[in-house]
């Protein structure tokens, strides 16, 4: 993995994060992460 796709790879972990700490109804946390395509 690049250093772009490692950023990528951060900045949406972080807001895996954030959207699992407030407790989003029906939000699993790693949901976000699914998204992402291997590069």
């Amino acid at each position: 993995m690049g250093k772009e796709g490692a950023f990528i790879f951060e900045v949406i972990s972080r807001y895996d994060d954030i959207i699992s700490l407030e407790g989003r109804e029906g939000y699993e946390p790693g949901d976000t992460l699914a998204l992402i395509v291997p590069f």
